[in-house]
């Protein structure tokens, strides 16, 4: 037996009554084009005493691609008699699924190719095969286990928003911010999403108390959300965000000819001592000079009362540490994979693709 027997053999697990038989070369013009391994059933071969051979047939499933050759295998499957229900079954196969035309190696890197491109019709260019064919195996080992897959909880969650598709279809995502993991999935961006998370928590017996930190934007629905329906853990409010917020509302007065410029930008730069205090009180005691400074100086009421308004959740990041970057790149593939379909008409599709992609199915 050489290498390539030995190989194929192990790879497929093949064992009592399965045994490789000859291996084939089809040519097209005078050069090999693909590669048949056969399969044998040993003749003597009986599920049980109960079982007589009925009958047979050939059967062929694609298989990885060995070096620049396509791969095939092909079987003679015999069919059971069974004497004390009439029925017929025939044998199973250790190396693909039931119904399926493709051997569970190369359905395998089929979906590996699809996790990695997020489309269906790339897949099925590069493996030859049509895009349906691509979509019964995704539909086969995901189908089933979105359907079924419960939501999570961790001690430090980040919550953000994803929009499905143009005209303001947004989902809410849950992430466990410690390992990636994506705990749920909820329609729309309310605090109706934060409710719905909280229910199917309490509805599986889910420890709601043991989440200790949110991390969020300073969205009022995600606010009011986490506030009434997890009173116990601490919220963060993502500093890239509360940056944004400041730049913001101090933008025109880069316009403007009555500030001092340098006076702006140091005062801006100062901001930067905020996220490096030893505790939240020395956070507190800074931003309260910071604001009230930035009142005096620059007249920016608005800007003032919306950092005292979300004081708190500001100055927890000293301790906690949180950031929603995690999920704004997460948010990034999220958009390449609704750009690589598309669009997708049913957000569930949508929805179960995501998970998929960041293997949580």
């Amino acid at each position: 037996m050489n290498l390539l027997q030995t190989l194929f053999i192990e790879s497929l697990g093949l064992e009592y009554p399965f045994k490789l038989g000859k291996i084939e070369h089809q040519e097209l013009d005078g050069k090999t084009s693909s590669v048949t391994f056969t399969i044998e059933i040993d003749k003597d071969y009986r599920p049980s005493k109960f079982h007589t051979k009925h009958s047979s047939y050939e059967k062929s499933w694609q298989h990885l691609s060995m070096f620049q050759y396509p791969c095939y295998i092909k079987a003679n499957l015999p069919v059971f008699l069974d004497k004390r229900t009439g029925k017929t079954v025939v044998i199973e196969v250790p190396w693909a699924r039931k119904g399926s035309g493709f051997t569970l190696l190369f359905e395998q890197e089929v979906l590996d190719l699809l996790r990695l491109t997020n489309c269906q019709k790339t897949t099925a260019k590069f493996f030859k095969i049509y895009p349906q064919r691509v979509r019964t195996i995704y539909d086969n080992y995901t189908l089933n286990r979105y359907e079924q897959l419960e939501a999570e909880l961790a001690p430090k969650i980040g919550l953000d928003e994803t929009s499905t598709k143009k005209g303001h279809t947004y989902i809410s995502l849950f992430v466990n911010l410690e390992n990636g993991q994506i705990l749920d999935i909820q329609d729309g961006r309310s605090s109706e999403a934060v409710a719905n998370y909280a229910k199917e928590l309490r509805v599986l017996g889910k420890p709601i108390e043991s989440i200790k930190e949110f991390s969020i934007d300073m969205s009022p629905a995600f606010i009011s959300g986490v506030k009434t329906h997890f009173s116990n853990a601490r919220m963060t409010f993502d500093r890239f965000h509360v940056v944004q917020l400041i730049n913001r509302y101090l933008k025109p007065l880069w316009r403007s000819k009555k500030v001092d410029k340098q006076l702006l930008e140091y005062h801006l730069k100062e901001l930067d001592q905020l996220w490096i205090q030893p505790n939240c009180n020395e956070a507190a005691a800074f931003l309260a000079y910071w604001a009230d400074r930035t009142k005096y100086l620059f007249k920016m009421d608005r800007l003032c009362n919306s950092i005292y308004k979300h004081f708190r959740g500001i100055i927890n990041f000293v301790e906690s540490k949180l950031t929603n970057g995690l999920l704004e790149g997460m948010n990034s593939k999220i958009q390449f994979i609704k750009r690589a379909a598309r669009g997708y008409r049913y957000t569930e599709n949508f929805k179960r693709m995501i998970l998929f992609a960041f293997g949580a199915l």
